[in-house]
């Protein structure tokens, strides 16, 4: 009766996971940098950030917040920053004028963000209608 007991409790207690086998486990390495086996949150947090995608995420906050501050308003809160991909930032906005509007300004934003953020390397800004109406914060 022990037994069954504690495969009962090891199967609550350990995840499930429906593609492992039986003979596999998951394993998270992280390597500590002194060898000793004591692993400092300092040491690991970069590969978290990396494994998780998180930097990013920081990332796309960052130039978002920025991107607020360089078009000012009324334009922040109706505009939003959607990502970033190969040198080009995309812009949400609600409606055609708005593109009308800001184009005229596109250099002038363009070259704000680019002393903002160098380490993004932003050559374009490209405007894109959504329907999502105004974007407040």
């Amino acid at each position: 009766m022990g037994g069954s007991i504690n495969r009962a409790f090891s199967a609550i207690l350990k995840p499930q996971f429906p593609n492992d086998k039986p003979h596999m486990k998951r394993k998270t390495t992280f390597l500590s940098p002194s060898n000793t086996g004591v692993v400092r949150v300092a040491d690991i947090l970069p590969q978290l950030i990396a494994k998780y995608g998180l930097q990013k995420q920081r990332n796309t906050e960052q130039i978002t917040q920025i991107w607020r501050k360089t078009v000012g308003k009324p334009y922040d809160s109706v505009t939003r920053a959607v990502g970033l991909k190969s040198g080009t930032l995309e812009i949400a906005v609600p409606h055609h004028a708005f593109i009308q509007e800001l184009s005229f300004r596109q250099l002038e934003l363009l070259t704000n963000l680019q002393t903002a953020l160098p380490e993004e390397k932003i050559k374009r800004i490209k405007f894109v209608v959504t329907n999502e109406g105004t974007y407040t914060a």
